[in-house]
């Protein structure tokens, strides 16, 4: 047992997601979607009053969960620092409107291509050209900001897009992106 409570904890909004990428369980023919309500968030945090940060995401796009600017508001009123990962898909002028101006630290996009074929290949369902225009597109939003959020690519490593990795970084660099993160997937799924 340990004497102390965390000060920072991952929140899964929803499982729910647009895509059906190539390395996620969301993509299982079984793999069924829950959202996570305000009430629910709400008392996660209040049972925790030691947290200092969140970080909004997980399997699914967090931007699918109707109260996930709630949640957001929430725990500012508290104190914490949020950061969430978004697939980039719903990245249209009132969601990045509202993410500029929610007070995040930190929105990472996720980007696991630099060409449309690699990128749609691995998360299916997805439309290359609509992430990388959104993403544009919240960088220049976030970027007119005084205090502004950390604006990253996070890009899953894997064997469908490992050729791409200097494309990557260069399409990333020419988009304005802060920094670019590669994860390398090391579990046995996808």
């Amino acid at each position: 047992s340990v004497d102390y409570l965390p000060i920072s904890m991952d929140v899964e909004p929803t499982t729910a997601c647009n895509f059906k990428c190539t390395m996620c369980a969301v993509s299982m023919p079984d793999f069924t979607a829950k959202n996570m309500n305000i009430e629910t968030f709400k008392k996660a945090i209040d049972d925790n009053p030691q947290l200092l940060k969140i970080k909004l995401q997980g399997l699914g796009e967090v931007l699918t969960n109707k109260q996930f600017f709630d949640m957001v508001k929430y725990a500012k009123t508290k104190g914490i620092v949020c950061e969430t990962t978004t697939n980039g898909s719903l990245l249209n002028s009132k969601n990045i409107n509202l993410l500029r101006d929610s007070g995040m630290s930190r929105i990472m996009v996720s980007i696991d291509g630099a060409t449309k074929s690699t990128f749609e290949e691995i998360r299916v369902q997805s439309n290359f050209k609509v992430v990388v225009d959104g993403a544009r597109q919240l960088i220049k939003q976030c970027k007119k900001k005084f205090l502004r959020p950390q604006i990253s690519a996070w890009c899953v490593l894997q064997n469908s897009n490992y050729h791409e990795i200097y494309e990557i970084f260069e399409l990333c660099r020419d988009m304005g992106f802060d920094d670019l993160s590669y994860q390398i997937q090391l579990t046995s799924w996808g």
